[in-house]
Protein backbone atom coordinates (compact mmCIF):
# COMPACT_ATOMS: atom_id res chain seq x y z
CA UNK A 1 0.00 0.00 0.00
CA UNK A 2 3.01 2.28 0.32
CA UNK A 3 2.93 3.75 -3.22
CA UNK A 4 -0.82 4.44 -2.97
CA UNK A 5 -0.54 6.06 0.46
CA UNK A 6 2.29 8.28 -0.80
CA UNK A 7 0.26 9.29 -3.86
CA UNK A 8 -2.75 10.47 -1.83
CA UNK A 9 -0.67 12.02 0.98
CA UNK A 10 -3.78 12.29 3.16
CA UNK A 11 -2.69 13.64 6.51
CA UNK A 12 0.62 14.73 5.02
CA UNK A 13 -0.43 17.80 3.07
CA UNK A 14 -2.52 16.06 0.42
CA UNK A 15 -5.76 17.87 -0.38
CA UNK A 16 -6.58 16.80 -3.93
CA UNK A 17 -7.78 13.65 -5.69
CA UNK A 18 -4.99 12.00 -7.71
CA UNK A 19 -5.38 11.32 -11.42
CA UNK A 20 -6.96 7.92 -12.11
CA UNK A 21 -4.05 6.95 -14.34
CA UNK A 22 -1.63 7.54 -11.48
CA UNK A 23 -3.85 5.56 -9.13
CA UNK A 24 -3.89 2.64 -11.59
CA UNK A 25 -0.08 2.67 -11.73
CA UNK A 26 0.11 2.40 -7.94
CA UNK A 27 -2.52 -0.34 -7.81
CA UNK A 28 -0.33 -2.45 -10.09
CA UNK A 29 2.29 -2.42 -7.33
CA UNK A 30 -0.07 -3.78 -4.65
CA UNK A 31 0.00 -7.57 -4.58
CA UNK A 32 0.57 -9.57 -1.40
CA UNK A 33 1.90 -12.46 -3.50
CA UNK A 34 4.86 -10.25 -4.43
CA UNK A 35 5.84 -9.80 -0.78
CA UNK A 36 8.17 -12.71 -0.04
CA UNK A 37 9.01 -13.40 3.61
CA UNK A 38 12.03 -15.48 4.62
CA UNK A 39 11.74 -16.50 8.26
CA UNK A 40 15.21 -18.08 8.33
CA UNK A 41 16.94 -14.94 7.09
CA UNK A 42 14.49 -12.53 8.76
CA UNK A 43 14.12 -10.78 5.43
CA UNK A 44 11.41 -9.32 3.20
CA UNK A 45 11.74 -9.31 -0.58
CA UNK A 46 9.51 -7.07 -2.73
CA UNK A 47 9.28 -8.70 -6.15
CA UNK A 48 8.30 -5.61 -8.16
CA UNK A 49 10.41 -2.50 -8.54
CA UNK A 50 8.65 0.43 -6.93
CA UNK A 51 6.80 -1.61 -4.30
CA UNK A 52 6.76 -0.26 -0.75
CA UNK A 53 5.30 -1.46 2.53
CA UNK A 54 3.26 0.90 4.68
CA UNK A 55 3.57 -0.49 8.19
CA UNK A 56 1.58 2.38 9.73
CA UNK A 57 -0.95 0.93 12.14
CA UNK A 58 0.59 -2.52 12.58
CA UNK A 59 3.87 -0.94 13.64
CA UNK A 60 2.03 1.19 16.19
CA UNK A 61 0.43 -1.93 17.63
CA UNK A 62 3.77 -3.73 17.81
CA UNK A 63 5.41 -0.84 19.65
CA UNK A 64 2.50 -0.48 22.09
CA UNK A 65 2.83 -4.15 23.05
CA UNK A 66 6.62 -3.83 23.26
CA UNK A 67 6.45 -0.74 25.48
CA UNK A 68 3.92 -2.46 27.74
CA UNK A 69 6.19 -5.48 28.16
CA UNK A 70 9.23 -3.28 28.86
CA UNK A 71 7.31 -1.42 31.56
CA UNK A 72 6.32 -4.72 33.17
CA UNK A 73 9.94 -5.84 33.06
CA UNK A 74 10.88 -2.67 34.96
CA UNK A 75 8.31 -3.37 37.65
CA UNK A 76 5.72 -0.80 36.56
CA UNK A 77 2.29 -1.88 37.80
CA UNK A 78 0.01 0.91 36.48
CA UNK A 79 0.29 2.88 33.25
CA UNK A 80 -1.53 4.23 30.22
CA UNK A 81 0.29 4.00 26.90
CA UNK A 82 -1.24 6.43 24.41
CA UNK A 83 0.10 6.32 20.85
CA UNK A 84 -2.77 8.19 19.23
CA UNK A 85 -5.71 6.00 18.27
CA UNK A 86 -4.03 3.20 20.22
CA UNK A 87 -4.40 3.18 24.01
CA UNK A 88 -3.06 0.33 26.10
CA UNK A 89 -3.78 0.05 29.83
CA UNK A 90 -1.35 -1.65 32.19
CA UNK A 91 -2.45 -2.87 35.61
CA UNK A 92 -5.05 -1.28 37.86
CA UNK A 93 -6.10 2.35 38.16
CA UNK A 94 -4.35 3.64 41.31
CA UNK A 95 -6.88 6.42 41.95
CA UNK A 96 -10.15 4.47 41.84
CA UNK A 97 -11.47 2.23 44.60
CA UNK A 98 -12.22 -0.67 42.26
CA UNK A 99 -9.06 -0.34 40.17
CA UNK A 100 -11.02 0.12 36.97
CA UNK A 101 -10.21 2.63 34.25
CA UNK A 102 -12.59 4.87 32.32
CA UNK A 103 -11.53 5.25 28.69
CA UNK A 104 -13.12 7.80 26.40
CA UNK A 105 -13.67 7.08 22.70
CA UNK A 106 -13.61 10.13 20.47
CA UNK A 107 -16.78 11.51 18.89
CA UNK A 108 -15.90 11.49 15.16
CA UNK A 109 -18.05 14.58 14.57
CA UNK A 110 -16.48 16.70 17.32
CA UNK A 111 -13.11 18.27 18.00
CA UNK A 112 -10.39 16.08 19.48
CA UNK A 113 -10.81 15.50 23.19
CA UNK A 114 -14.61 15.27 23.13
CA UNK A 115 -15.58 11.62 23.69
CA UNK A 116 -18.80 10.09 22.42
CA UNK A 117 -18.40 6.89 24.41
CA UNK A 118 -17.00 5.93 27.82
CA UNK A 119 -15.87 2.40 28.66
CA UNK A 120 -15.23 1.33 32.25
CA UNK A 121 -12.80 -1.56 32.22
CA UNK A 122 -9.73 -3.32 33.57
CA UNK A 123 -6.41 -3.60 31.72
CA UNK A 124 -7.15 -3.71 27.99
CA UNK A 125 -6.08 -2.28 24.64
CA UNK A 126 -8.30 0.16 22.73
CA UNK A 127 -7.54 0.72 19.04
CA UNK A 128 -9.66 3.02 16.88
CA UNK A 129 -9.72 3.33 13.09
CA UNK A 130 -11.81 6.08 11.56
CA UNK A 131 -12.16 8.85 9.03
CA UNK A 132 -11.90 11.86 11.34
CA UNK A 133 -8.19 12.43 11.95
CA UNK A 134 -6.81 12.29 8.41
CA UNK A 135 -9.10 13.50 5.63
CA UNK A 136 -9.96 16.36 3.30
CA UNK A 137 -13.18 17.50 1.65
CA UNK A 138 -13.89 18.54 -1.95
CA UNK A 139 -17.36 19.59 -3.14
CA UNK A 140 -18.97 18.15 -0.03
CA UNK A 141 -17.30 14.75 -0.35
CA UNK A 142 -14.91 13.46 2.29
CA UNK A 143 -11.72 11.64 1.28
CA UNK A 144 -10.11 9.80 4.19
CA UNK A 145 -6.87 7.89 4.62
CA UNK A 146 -8.19 4.31 4.78
CA UNK A 147 -7.63 3.27 1.18
CA UNK A 148 -9.16 0.33 -0.67
CA UNK A 149 -6.45 -1.74 -2.45
CA UNK A 150 -9.03 -2.83 -5.05
CA UNK A 151 -10.17 0.63 -6.16
CA UNK A 152 -7.33 2.87 -5.03
CA UNK A 153 -9.85 5.23 -3.41
CA UNK A 154 -10.89 5.65 0.23
CA UNK A 155 -13.15 2.87 1.52
CA UNK A 156 -16.79 3.82 1.02
CA UNK A 157 -19.26 2.17 3.40
CA UNK A 158 -21.47 2.87 6.43
CA UNK A 159 -18.66 3.23 9.00
CA UNK A 160 -17.28 6.43 10.50
CA UNK A 161 -15.23 4.78 13.18
CA UNK A 162 -14.55 1.39 14.75
CA UNK A 163 -12.88 0.67 18.09
CA UNK A 164 -11.52 -2.76 18.99
CA UNK A 165 -11.06 -3.72 22.65
CA UNK A 166 -8.85 -6.71 23.41
CA UNK A 167 -5.59 -7.74 25.11
CA UNK A 168 -3.09 -7.33 22.26
CA UNK A 169 -2.47 -4.05 20.43
CA UNK A 170 -1.01 -5.61 17.31
CA UNK A 171 -4.08 -7.82 16.88
CA UNK A 172 -6.38 -4.88 17.64
CA UNK A 173 -4.74 -2.78 14.91
CA UNK A 174 -5.36 -5.52 12.36
CA UNK A 175 -8.94 -6.10 13.45
CA UNK A 176 -9.86 -2.41 13.56
CA UNK A 177 -8.83 -1.98 9.93
CA UNK A 178 -10.43 -5.23 8.75
CA UNK A 179 -13.68 -4.45 10.57
CA UNK A 180 -13.72 -0.95 9.07
CA UNK A 181 -13.43 -2.47 5.59
CA UNK A 182 -16.24 -4.93 6.23
CA UNK A 183 -18.76 -2.32 7.39
CA UNK A 184 -20.95 -2.35 10.49
CA UNK A 185 -22.90 -5.58 10.03
CA UNK A 186 -20.11 -7.85 8.80
CA UNK A 187 -17.53 -6.16 11.01
CA UNK A 188 -19.61 -6.76 14.13
CA UNK A 189 -20.10 -10.39 13.12
CA UNK A 190 -16.35 -10.81 12.72
CA UNK A 191 -15.64 -9.35 16.16
CA UNK A 192 -18.42 -11.42 17.78
CA UNK A 193 -16.80 -14.55 16.44
CA UNK A 194 -13.48 -13.93 18.17
CA UNK A 195 -12.91 -14.79 21.83
CA UNK A 196 -11.73 -11.89 23.98
CA UNK A 197 -12.54 -9.25 21.36
CA UNK A 198 -15.19 -6.54 21.59
CA UNK A 199 -16.00 -3.80 19.09
CA UNK A 200 -17.82 -0.48 19.02
CA UNK A 201 -18.87 1.00 15.67
CA UNK A 202 -20.13 4.50 14.97
CA UNK A 203 -21.90 4.55 11.62
CA UNK A 204 -22.41 7.36 9.12
CA UNK A 205 -25.60 8.46 10.91
CA UNK A 206 -23.59 8.70 14.16
CA UNK A 207 -25.44 5.72 15.67
CA UNK A 208 -23.54 3.34 17.95
CA UNK A 209 -23.35 -0.43 17.38
CA UNK A 210 -21.49 -2.80 19.71
CA UNK A 211 -20.72 -6.44 20.35
CA UNK A 212 -22.58 -8.41 23.01
CA UNK A 213 -19.74 -8.61 25.53
CA UNK A 214 -20.11 -4.93 26.41
CA UNK A 215 -22.61 -4.08 29.13
CA UNK A 216 -24.61 -0.88 28.66
CA UNK A 217 -24.61 1.22 31.85
CA UNK A 218 -26.05 4.43 30.44
CA UNK A 219 -26.31 6.19 27.10
CA UNK A 220 -22.83 6.03 25.59
CA UNK A 221 -21.39 4.36 28.72
CA UNK A 222 -20.28 0.73 28.70
CA UNK A 223 -18.66 -1.69 31.11
CA UNK A 224 -16.28 -4.47 30.07
CA UNK A 225 -14.55 -6.96 32.33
Amino acid sequence: MGPLVKLWKIGFGGDSVPDKTEIAKRLALINSADVVLNANEHSVYLAQAGMELDLGAIAKGYFADHISQQLRNQGVTSAIIDLGGNVQILGVNPITTDGRWQIGIQDPQQQRGRPRIQVQTTAKTFVTSGIRERHFEINGRTYHHILDPQTGFPVANDVQQVTIITENSELAEVLSTVCFFKGCERGLALAEGRTGVEAIFIDQTNAIHHTSGLTVIDKGVFSYE
